[in-house]
């Protein structure tokens, strides 16, 4: 539910996904950078790391479902389950990842929007439609 969540993000705020995303990969290391200095921080830089680890993860997953669903539609089946979704997605930008250079463009774009799109879905979890992050007080 969370991936389609972070797909839905990343379709309907395509372009905030990409600024999040390059934002997002850029504070990286001056994040870890300033986390050194300070010294009690230093504690901090491994749970740093898992968050985009596992932000970035879900993200790249999450990129990777919705090339696979789109494919399934433009083949003309609207329904298609989520795990058939990402292999077909996975397969398809491995074999993306073969063409010699365009390998780290693909892992790049791929990353970059993952990592906006986790961001984002964050950001706007109670306005993306649809979403299982959606907490709605009656």
């Amino acid at each position: 539910e969370k991936i389609g969540f972070i797909s839905s993000a990343i379709t309907s705020r395509t372009g905030e996904s990409l600024f999040w995303g390059a934002l997002g990969t850029l504070l990286i290391f001056p994040v870890a950078l300033i986390l050194v200095i300070s010294l009690v921080g230093i504690i901090l830089i491994p749970i740093e790391l898992a968050i985009v680890a596992v932000s970035a993860f879900l993200g790249y997953v999450a990129v990777v479902a919705l090339v696979g669903g789109r494919i399934f539609r433009a083949l003309g089946k609207e329904t298609s389950p989520l795990v058939l979704e990402t292999l077909l997605g996975s397969a398809v930008l491995w074999a993306a990842g073969l063409v010699p250079y365009a390998r780290w463009v693909v892992i790049g774009a791929v990353w970059v929007m993952g990592l906006g799109g986790f961001i984002t879905a964050v950001i706007h979890r109670r306005s993306i439609r649809g979403g299982p992050l959606m907490h709605r007080v009656p």
